[in-house]
């Protein structure tokens, strides 16, 4: 097949899920596709030495938070998608149709909405896909119930009510749908035209290089990962230090808390900075060693959709989880067999505990979580399913 794949961030550095999720596609497609890129051009031109090496053609279009400014705030005085306007351009649109028109593809792949666009375009007969992923006005509404800063809960309302009308037009649009679970195919209003077309295809994780090192392991560390700019992760860091980690402290009181991502906020910092035995690492150069060091992973995710790669990142690492049910909706791991679940910050607390001190039910929890990641959640595991699909929605269209 010849594909053209649309994704308005450069998938590179790797620090959010969305970016890893479209670099490991390229990486996997291009080993026996023709595959192109259209993208945004990077911050720094060496970036473009670590995508995949057999990635055909790379177009990037200039677009920065000079253009992307106004462009956003224009759109709060129409009922389009901020997140749309924010970052697909006028240079985008038209550079994908340049390619379309001349680049005789056989499928184009759109990752989310954001890459997409608000209206359908001309793809000269290439099958089109778009990877929603996950529920957006799911997760923005959930993140308008839980925040504090009354501009910020307008702008996430207000985008919750556009996507309730666009995120399932622009579905339509497709004529395959790819969503994570069935969880946030319930979670967008309107799907029942295009809910046939939905194909289910959760990503993974490098188990290659998401490995078990028990002689990394500190004792009574109990590790939080992620991007910590996003709102979701914002509010499950102040959870987990103002709600769980107190009864953690009374019962486990050299027990460690290490939080570590990518751009931390001051609510981030300063909500770590309050746990007496509290670390925060902003941007580690090496995640698998900082979930290598953990005893404990946890995700205490109240807001927010789609699938979390931290718990199937610490679960690679042979690491006990311990997460909210929401945090393992897109998973599907086992409670008390390959996870444990809990939503009340007490309990929450409590499993944790256990686990530090059940060194016994701490190794056993850690191996059954890594058998779970390397029968169910590999990459290629996934992107083989995918791979079948639309080798099989191509030919349908060479067949009609």
């Amino acid at each position: 097949m010849k594909i053209l794949v649309c994704y308005t961030r450069f998938p590179w550095p790797l620090n959010k899920g969305d970016m890893l999720t479209v670099y490991k596609l390229l990486e996997f497609l291009s080993g026996n596709h023709e595959v192109d890129l259209l993208t945004a051009k990077p911050l720094d031109e060496s970036y473009l030495e670590y995508l995949p090496e057999r990635l055909g053609e790379v177009h990037m279009v200039s677009d920065s938070m000079v253009s992307r400014i106004p462009r956003s705030a224009r759109s709060l005085f129409t009922d389009r998608c901020l997140q749309v306007d924010a970052f697909m351009s006028g240079s985008f649109i038209e550079e994908r149709q340049r390619l379309l028109d001349t680049g005789n593809y056989d499928l184009v792949y759109s990752h989310y909405i954001r890459s997409f666009g608000h209206e359908d375009f001309d793809s000269h007969g290439a099958r089109k896909v778009i990877g929603l992923q996950l529920s957006h006005q799911a997760h923005f509404e959930k993140a308008a119930k839980n925040e504090s800063n009354a501009i910020r809960r307008w702008l996430y309302a207000k985008e919750t009510e556009r996507l309730k009308v666009w995120e399932s037009r622009i579905a339509g649009y497709n004529d395959l749908i790819h969503l994570i679970s069935q969880r946030d195919l319930e979670g967008i209003d309107n799907n029942d035209a295009w809910s046939s077309r939905v194909f289910f295809n959760p990503h993974g994780v490098d188990e290659k290089k998401f490995v078990p090192s028990p002689e990394s392991r500190v004792e009574g560390r109990v590790v939080f990962t992620g991007n910590l700019g996003f709102q979701a992760n914002e509010d499950a860091v102040v959870m987990l230090t103002e709600e769980i980690w107190p009864h953690i402290e009374r019962e486990c009181p050299n027990a460690e808390l290490l939080v570590a991502g990518a751009r931390p906020t001051a609510t981030v910092r300063a909500a770590v900075g309050a746990v007496r035995n509290g670390t925060l690492v902003a941007s580690p150069e090496d995640m698998v060693e900082v979930i290598q060091s953990g005893d404990v992973a946890v995700d205490p995710l109240r807001v927010g959709a789609g699938l979390q790669n931290k718990i199937l990142e610490a679960m690679a690492c042979g690491l006990p989880v311990v997460a909210t049910p929401l945090a393992n909706g897109g998973i599907g791991a086992r409670d008390r067999r390959e996870i444990i679940i809990e939503s009340d910050p007490r309990s929450f607390a409590d499993e944790v505990i256990c686990l530090i001190n059940d060194r016994e039910r701490n190794a056993e929890l850690g191996v059954k979580a890594r058998d779970f990641i390397e029968k169910l959640w590999t990459w290629e595991y996934h992107f083989q399913q995918l791979e079948e699909r639309w080798t099989g929605l191509v030919n349908e269209k060479a067949m009609a």
